[in-house]
């Protein structure tokens, strides 16, 4: 009787805090990362043909260049590609508008 009035109680307790939905904090989503939306920000740096580094709010964002096939890191033109990725944008003010993020969260987007 005992044994039973016990698992009887464990059952209602788990029923009650069932029903007790956990609070999450929720973040904000930043209207600005959304599909087709653009920003404006100055390119810190280069990091690779096909991907830069911007400043906005106070934080580095990575861009990955969208439609652009850059070499990696030692490969051959590696650094020539960065280098004239480097002329074109390194401390100017771009619009970036975005299209998606890639596997590593990061904007894809057209600049």
């Amino acid at each position: 009787m005992l044994f039973q009035k016990l698992i009887l109680a464990g059952v209602l307790f788990l029923l009650l805090t069932a029903q007790t939905p956990i609070q999450k904090k929720e973040k904000k989503e930043d209207q600005r990362f959304k599909a087709n939306n653009s920003f404006t920000a100055p390119v810190v740096k280069v990091l690779q043909g096909d991907l830069i580094s911007v400043e906005l709010d106070g934080k580095t964002i990575s861009i990955r260049l969208a439609e652009i096939d850059a070499p990696e890191i030692r490969q051959p033109f590696s650094r020539q590609s960065r280098n004239f990725v480097e002329e074109l944008v390194l401390t100017k003010r771009v619009t970036v508008v975005v299209k998606t993020f890639d596997l590593f969260k990061r904007v894809v987007g057209e600049v």
